[in-house]
């Protein structure tokens, strides 16, 4: 299946996409059967409004983040810094350089620097192009920032995977060889699970660093977590995408 048509499905079955079709299909049965019109806007209404509470958002993002705690210090027998990619922006061209990576994958790299900085270990950077036409692999433009920009030597560039999946694999064809089995794998806490999975499928023993843990602040507390807030809906969208990304990895590859 083509990473276009999974993504097309992802949006159109998870929130808003999800909901927002359940309202629609409500409006347009309202004439036909106004009892199965009601439940289906009764249903697009309130699961709309869950996956828009910080609520909501708080308890999946803690089935993902539980057992995970930023990484205090990387132990001795750790071999490589692994950085799985996780986006482009390729309509970025104000400035005048084209693509340019994305927040989350800057901030994934900014602690790979800071590991590679502690411990001198050689690092990975992984990330294709995901779909057709892109211009420029994720895993060059990392390679760029962190040498150009950080003084961080990059050894291995993995340019070819397109998923989560791809990175474990490819990454294994290029550190085997270096006989590396232990791997610090920087990545998002709502993302560890299912890359960590993946690695470790690979054969790689992996030492989590988790970054970008859920945020826990006075707009998610009390009464004001049953209050609809974009960023609740968008990180709820996120840990879903990787639940259920996660079952379908175990499904399709376990």
């Amino acid at each position: 299946m083509s990473p276009l048509l999974v993504r097309a499905v992802e949006y159109l079955v998870l929130p808003p996409g999800g909901p927002l079709l359940l309202l629609l299909l409500a409006i347009l049965l309202y004439g036909w059967g106004r009892f199965v019109a009601f439940v289906l806007l009764l249903a697009g209404a309130l699961s709309l409004y869950a996956a828009s509470t910080p609520k909501a958002a708080h308890y999946v993002m803690s089935r993902l983040e539980r057992g995970l705690a930023p990484l205090e210090a990387v132990p001795a027998e750790a071999q490589a810094i692994v950085v799985p990619g996780a986006g482009v922006e390729f309509a970025a061209r104000g400035n005048g350089t084209g693509p340019l990576l994305n927040g989350p994958a800057l901030q994934r790299l900014l602690l790979a620097a800071r590991l590679y900085r502690e411990t001198k270990l050689p690092v990975l950077v992984s990330g294709g192009p995901v779909y057709a036409g892109e211009p420029v692999a994720e895993a060059v433009l990392a390679r760029r920032l962190l040498e150009e920009d950080f003084g961080v030597p990059v050894r291995w560039t993995e340019a070819h995977s397109r998923n989560t999946w791809e990175n474990a694999r490819y990454a294994r064809d290029l550190l085997r060889p270096a006989g590396v089995r232990t791997v610090v794998l920087v990545t998002h806490a709502f993302h560890m699970p299912r890359a960590r999975w993946c690695f470790e499928q690979a054969g790689f023993e992996v030492v989590p660093a988790p970054i970008g843990f859920a945020r826990d602040d006075v707009l998610g507390r009390g009464w004001m977590a049953w209050i609809p807030q974009a960023r609740a809906l968008a990180e709820t969208r996120l840990a879903l995408h990787e639940l259920l990304g996660l079952r379908w990895y175990r499904w399709r590859f376990g």
